[in-house]
C-alpha cells in the first residue's frame, strides 16, 4: 500500500487537534482546583481523598 500526502497530513491534523484538546483538559483542570471532583465524589458517598487520585 502506498502512503500518500494528504494521508500524512490528516493523520498530523488529528494528531494536533487531540494534543490541543488535552492541553486544553489539562489547563481547565489546574484552574478549577480540585474542589468540583471532591463534591462530586462526596456526593456518591465516597470519601474525599480518593479525589487525588482521581485529579492526577
Amino acid at each position: 500500500m502506498r502512503r500518500t500526502m494528504t494521508d500524512d497530513l490528516g493523520k498530523l491534523v488529528l494528531r494536533v487537534s487531540l494534543g490541543v484538546l488535552i492541553l486544553l483538559h489539562g489547563l481547565f483542570k489546574l484552574q478549577n482546583g480540585i474542589d468540583g471532583i471532591i463534591g462530586m465524589l462526596a456526593s456518591h458517598g465516597l470519601p474525599a481523598l480518593l479525589a487525588y487520585g482521581v485529579y492526577i
